[in-house]
């Protein structure tokens, strides 16, 4: 039931492009509860369908509440994404590897964080071929899956190649511009996102 609703834990890789963060703590803590997560993902299509990722991913320990445990949480963080996609730049983390699995390409790395401080990890990454063009213009979808038990807030701006305009969109995505789309949510659930556009 749970994988029927999208709520469970499944890595998927479907067509198009994706994205799927997964948190660990490896600490011996429960530190989680008191932890804001938040992921800005800005999109820019280019004119071949690519797409240029620039995330932000930001954990904030601010909230009020006595933790159980040591004081320093340690997270193990991994990055699902397209196969074949390439990660260009990397901040905030210290990088553990790169890898293949569950038909993904894997990026892994580590960070800490004490009480009343905020980490933010940008990651400049790119998918290859993900909107793909039909007779009738260009067809982009974006699949970002949630970790079960993790609660983020989400904002993504997709951006299209110059003289390109939407023609339709769907999953909750409202119009930024003629050549842009945001969307701005909690990330309760897999979100399933993406747009029809065409040259001018």
């Amino acid at each position: 039931m749970l994988q029927l609703v999208h709520l469970d834990n499944t890595i998927q890789a479907p067509p198009g492009d994706h994205l799927f963060i997964v948190d660990a703590n490896v600490s011996a803590n429960k530190a989680n509860s008191f932890i804001v997560n938040t992921v800005r993902d800005q999109v820019t299509i280019d004119a071949h369908g690519n797409a240029i990722h620039h995330t932000t991913i930001v954990y904030a320990w601010t909230l009020p509440g006595r933790d159980y445990g040591h004081p320093l949480y340690r997270d193990y963080i991994r990055i699902y994404a397209p196969p074949g996609s390439t990660l260009s730049e990397r901040e905030g983390w210290q990088a553990h590897g790169t890898s293949t699995a569950f038909g993904n390409q894997v990026w892994a790395g580590y960070f800490t964080l004490v009480v009343g401080q905020t980490r933010t990890i940008t990651l400049v990454w790119t998918s290859y071929g993900v909107a793909e063009q039909a007779a009738n213009g260009w067809h982009y979808q974006y699949l970002l899956q949630r970790q079960a038990g993790i609660q983020r807030t989400l904002t993504l701006q997709v951006l299209l190649p110059a003289c390109e305009t939407v023609t339709s969109r769907w999953g909750g995505l409202a119009p930024g511009s003629a050549s842009a789309a945001m969307l701005r949510e909690s990330w309760n659930g897999d979100i399933n996102v993406g747009l029809d556009y065409r040259g001018c």
